[in-house]
C-alpha cells in the first residue's frame, strides 16, 4: 500500500523535465499543508471585538488587481470588512483602471477546528472606472451595486492567517460591464481586540 501511494503522489523527480519537477514540488507543499492542517490545533479563536487587517490580490476577468481591508468581528458567526481595491488591465488594447470600497457583512458558515472557516460575504460596493484611449464622453464613471462572494481563511497562529478568495460584482451601469469577478490570495494580520 505504502509504494502505491508513494508511486502515485510522489513520482521520483530524477531525470524528470522542469514542469514535472515544478508539479513534484507541488504535490509535496499540498500534502505537506494538509497534514499540518489536520494534525495541529490552532489556539486561536475568532471572537467578539477582535480586528485584523488583510492584504491581497490576484487576477480578474479585466487583468491584475490588488485589495486591502479591515475586518471587525461582531456578536455570535457575524463579521464585517471593509475594503478598498485597485484593477487594472488591458482589455481589447485599452488601458483600464478601477478604483473600488466596499463594505461586505460575513458570516462564519464553517468552522474546521478553529483552523479552516469558510465566509461567505455581501456588501455595497462602489467603483471608479477609467479607460484610455476611448471618446471624451466614455473615458470615466462612478458605478455601484452589489459584491458576493466567498472566502476560505487557514489560521496559522492567532496573529497571522492566509485567505484565498472568490467575489463577483453586480454593478449598475453598463459602461465597461456591470458583472466582474475576481479571485486571489491574501494574508490577514490579527491586531487584538
Amino acid at each position: 500500500m505504502k509504494m502505491v501511494i508513494e508511486s502515485t503522489l510522489f513520482p521520483k523527480a530524477m531525470n524528470q523535465s522542469g514542469l514535472s519537477t515544478f508539479i513534484y514540488v507541488f504535490r509535496l507543499v499540498v500534502t505537506a499543508i494538509i497534514v499540518l492542517l489536520f494534525t495541529q490545533r490552532c489556539s486561536a479563536q475568532l471572537v467578539e471585538g477582535q480586528k485584523a487587517v488583510d492584504f491581497g490580490g490576484g487576477k480578474s476577468d479585466i487583468g491584475l488587481f490588488a485589495n486591502a481591508g479591515f475586518v471587525f468581528y461582531l456578536p455570535g458567526k457575524f463579521s464585517i470588512r471593509a475594503g478598498s481595491f485597485f484593477e487594472t488591465g488591458n482589455p481589447y488594447q485599452f488601458s483600464y483602471r478601477n478604483i473600488g470600497f466596499d463594505a461586505l457583512f460575513r458570516y462564519d458558515l464553517v468552522n474546521l477546528y478553529n483552523i479552516l472557516y469558510i465566509n461567505p460575504q455581501a456588501g455595497p460596493t462602489i467603483n471608479y472606472d477609467h479607460i484610455s484611449p476611448v471618446k471624451k464622453a466614455f473615458t470615466s464613471s462612478f458605478n455601484a451595486g452589489l459584491k458576493l462572494g466567498i472566502e476560505a481563511e487557514a489560521l496559522l497562529n492567532e496573529k497571522f492567517s492566509f485567505i484565498a478568495f472568490f467575489n463577483q460584482m453586480v454593478l449598475a451601469r453598463k459602461n465597461f460591464g456591470n458583472q466582474r469577478y475576481n479571485y486571489g490570495l491574501g494574508v490577514r494580520l490579527y491586531i487584538g481586540n
